[in-house]
């Protein structure tokens, strides 16, 4: 019996030693195994190609792709694997003939699914310049700055009155009477006791208060508001100002293009004898409500505005002054040459 026993322990520990060794053996792709059934071991998987190219955003076709055979060792790791997970959607990025699809990339079609939680989406209508003549694309960053042109009344102090500049202003005739620089007539009905005329308003200096001297424009201590010479001759000072900053370019619209209610590119109209294509295109930016105010706000037909592109993964929110007149002649980082009051000198006889 001791001998039978022996023959059983020895014949089961066999047999436990040949089932470890075949439990390694299918772990480790033994066992008749192929390459296709271990893609970790450069076996071939299946991908989705393009068969050709397809631009961003429209809905992809059963014609648009294939599935295609390949080693395991060259395909993303997001790669898409049936044709069923992509038609009838779109992809974020134009795709190229060939190119493999990745599930990444792949999105609803339509505007509103690439709109973020809490944000919206506006049109800002850009010319050739703000396009980057055709180098901004989806999925950019980018700014705008401000430009436009603010009315500052600039105060005219004396020893006894400060009025505002751009305001009519009191002048005296001889007789005493006082009328505006708009109208020399009395406006006082009539009443030659009186020398009141209708003026803008005067500030009058109340008695004992010290007036300070003022320096001729130009001299050291000198106040002034440097403004040019344009928009009708209103004397309007130009401001430039980063108003937004770093949001994300969810569509460009070139001029010309349009597209239907389902998002896709429609062919636009032909135009008729003698019309020409227009030069204006769209931006559609994610922003937030506030951003849109001030985006709402910019495009009033007086104000301008410029579009600046960010790097990529530059996403750092700046704090800038503004540019104006006053500032370029004030600040010693720009250092605008100012004129300056000069002596004349006596002329000889």
């Amino acid at each position: 019996m001791r001998g039978g026993s022996k023959l059983f322990i020895i014949a089961g520990v066999g047999l436990g030693l040949v089932a470890v060794l075949l439990l390694v053996t299918s772990m480790s792709g033994g066992g008749g195994g192929t390459k296709a059934d271990n893609p970790s071991k450069g076996g071939k998987v299946t991908v989705v190609q393009s068969t050709r190219d397809v631009p961003a955003h429209n809905i992809i076709q059963v014609e648009d792709v294939v599935e295609k055979q390949v080693n395991s060792d060259t395909v993303p790791a997001d790669a898409v694997h049936s044709i069923s997970e992509v038609v009838g959607k779109s992809y974020r990025v134009p795709l190229a003939s060939t190119q493999t699809l990745v599930s990444s990339q792949v999105e609803q079609p339509g505007l509103r699914n690439d709109i973020a939680v809490g944000k919206r989406a506006i049109a800002i209508p850009v010319d050739e310049k703000n396009l980057f003549a055709g180098l901004i694309q989806d999925s950019d960053y980018v700014d705008f700055i401000f430009h436009a042109r603010i009315n500052e009344v600039r105060i005219l102090p004396t020893n006894l009155a400060a009025a505002p500049e751009d305001e009519p202003y009191y002048k005296f005739d001889s007789g005493g009477n006082s009328g505006d620089n708009q109208d020399d007539q009395n406006d006082s009905g009539g009443d030659s006791g009186t020398n009141e005329t209708a003026s803008g308003p005067i500030m009058w200096v109340p008695p004992g208060l010290e007036v300070p001297e003022h320096p001729a424009v130009g001299d050291a201590g000198s106040k002034l508001f440097v403004r040019d010479d344009i928009a009708e001759q209103q004397q309007l000072e130009p401001v430039a100002k980063v108003m937004v900053q770093d949001v994300k370019v969810l569509r460009v619209v070139r001029p010309g293009e349009s597209y239907g209610a389902d998002g896709q590119p429609v062919e636009a109209p032909a135009l008729e004898p003698g019309q020409t294509a227009g030069s204006t295109g769209y931006i559609v930016v994610e922003v937030t409500e506030e951003q849109a105010e001030v985006l709402t706000f910019m495009q009033d037909k007086r104000h301008e505005y410029q579009v600046i592109v960010r790097g990529k993964d530059d996403h750092d929110v700046v704090s800038t002054n503004g540019v104006t007149f006053q500032i370029l002649a004030t600040d010693s980082d720009y250092d605008l040459p100012l004129p300056s009051s000069v002596t004349v000198p006596n002329k000889k006889k």
